[in-house]
């Protein structure tokens, strides 16, 4: 194709294989014959912390200004207690992980900074919905829940209600 050159491969060891090309600026339509198998790499985190292997999300965030945010959800998973993800509100504000392949575990702990949540819920999607595995009155530094171990793709702290916007600086999952 006129325009494309072909470079080569570069892999990498947090996603796989790129292939990868040279384009001069134009449209192009782009078809492909045959699809790669798929082979997810092993996380770099060799820890037994299942947060850290996954994808933070959450339901909204603290935002300071627009250029510097400072409460991302993935703060809850960075391994450092100082930097925290913020909730922008009170009621019904959820923090999660999220894994590519499922995950078995029977413990969180949670670390909020101050003591503002006042209900919550740990769950663990089932495919089909969130099922409960912890409820809580009052979260604090290093709460801890253990249950029954359980298998899912994802896992969050759901805040039911709060005295004030609640952040969390670390979200553990064993």
């Amino acid at each position: 194709m006129v325009g494309v050159k072909y470079l080569g491969t570069e892999q990498s060891e947090a996603v796989g294989n790129y292939v990868v090309y040279r384009v001069e600026s134009g449209t192009y339509d782009f078809t492909v014959d045959q699809m790669p198998r798929i082979e997810f790499p092993k996380p770099l985190y060799k820890g037994a912390n299942r947060s850290r292997i996954g994808r933070m999300n959450a339901s909204s965030m603290f935002i300071e200004t627009e250029k510097l945010p400072g409460f991302e959800a993935f703060k809850a998973n960075d391994g450092n207690p100082d930097t925290c993800w913020q909730a922008g509100g009170v009621k019904d504000q959820w923090l999660e992980v999220e894994w590519v392949k499922p995950q078995t575990f029977s413990k969180v702990v949670i670390n909020e900074v101050g003591n503002e949540i006042k209900r919550y819920k740990v769950q663990a999607w089932g495919g089909n919905g969130w099922q409960d595995l912890a409820v809580g009155e009052t979260c604090g530094s290093e709460k801890t829940h253990a249950f029954d171990a359980v298998t899912a793709s994802q896992c969050r702290i759901f805040i039911i209600d709060a005295s004030k916007a609640a952040s969390i600086s670390e979200f553990g999952i064993f």
